[in-house]
């Protein structure tokens, strides 16, 4: 079973998106993690984390990507 949660260590990471999506390629390349959606059937537990909501800088609109991200480092 699979659930979306925003009780995740992720939420409000920031990461780029993997440069072959079209946002990437857009320009819309940062954002933040506002959800993520998890593996497993408490979300409380950090399970596996299968795709993550995204909230991109530029169109400051919110996507679901796979979770091929890279995680910025300032």
């Amino acid at each position: 079973m699979t659930t979306w949660t925003t009780n995740n260590h992720n939420i409000g990471k920031r990461v780029e998106l993997h440069p072959a999506t079209d946002r990437w390629m857009m320009g819309d390349k940062f954002g933040v993690i506002v959800k993520v959606k998890c593996d497993s059937k408490n979300p409380n537990d950090f399970g596996q984390i299968e795709s993550a909501r995204i909230r991109l800088d530029v169109s400051n609109k919110t996507f679901t990507v796979p979770i091929n991200l890279y995680e910025v480092i300032a």
